[in-house]
């Protein structure tokens, strides 16, 4: 595995990508996120074209792929994807497909946190936002978010009605998503990180990404996705 930073010529990138191909490895560059054509620079690490690469955090990245490099080594090799799938039917009944996924989103959440995370950090859950449609399945999705938080050894969960303090605010939920207003929710209810969620319902089956947000910063210490199909759990 190669890692270009920021400013890495066009020289040094095709090094890079040589070196990765020959050693059979996968080169990771830094990137703004802007998509399509990039002539590199300050913040950028790759002259690539087009669209045919994926971004996640940088540290979460790598540790996934060295964890597939490492796995390669012992007589039970695994790719590591990191994305959760929930799988079931509209009859089938929502703890069984969608609490086991919350659960290991929380686990990712904390496993993979660019920040060393202490016992017992105080986070806030932020209500799931979704469509009007699916009100209850968010609802839902939040009651599990703060039952496995709860369980979980490195989080401490805020109680606090989210919802309505974004409404004193007159903050969207999907701000604290996106990245803005974090330290000031933050603050005021005493968290140090917040899980942020977003459910994206398409057809029969939907998305959930969820984030784990520094307060202090804004920045996205982790991020986990569970990919439903089947209509699982929304049937129930």
């Amino acid at each position: 595995m190669t890692v270009g930073a920021g400013g890495l010529g066009i020289d040094g990138e095709v090094i890079y990508r040589q070196i990765a191909q020959y050693s059979m490895g996968e080169y990771v560059f830094i990137t703004q996120g802007g998509g399509g054509d990039s002539e590199g620079g300050t913040g950028e690490a790759s002259h690539h074209v087009g669209a045919n690469y994926s971004t996640e955090n940088l540290d979460q990245a790598i540790v996934r792929i060295v964890r597939r490099e490492l796995s390669y080594l012992t007589d039970t090799p695994r790719d590591f994807d990191t994305t959760i799938v929930a799988t079931g039917d509209k009859t089938t009944p929502r703890d069984q497909i969608l609490a086991p996924a919350v659960a290991e989103a929380l686990r990712q959440l904390a496993d993979y946190s660019s920040l060393k995370l202490g016992s017992k950090t105080p986070v806030a859950i932020v209500p799931v936002t979704a469509k009007a449609t699916y009100k209850s399945v968010a609802e839902y999705l939040t009651d599990q978010m703060t039952l496995s938080a709860s369980r979980n050894e490195f989080f401490k969960v805020v109680e606090r009605d989210l919802a309505a303090l974004t409404q004193e605010m007159k903050l969207q939920l999907s701000n604290l998503f996106d990245g803005s207003a974090t330290a000031p929710i933050g603050k005021l209810v005493g968290a140090e990180v917040l899980i942020v969620s977003k459910l994206v319902v398409k057809g029969d089956g939907a998305e959930l990404f969820a984030k784990l947000v520094r307060v202090a910063t804004g920045e996205v210490l982790s991020v986990a996705k569970v990919e439903v199909t089947g209509g699982a759990g929304f049937g129930s």
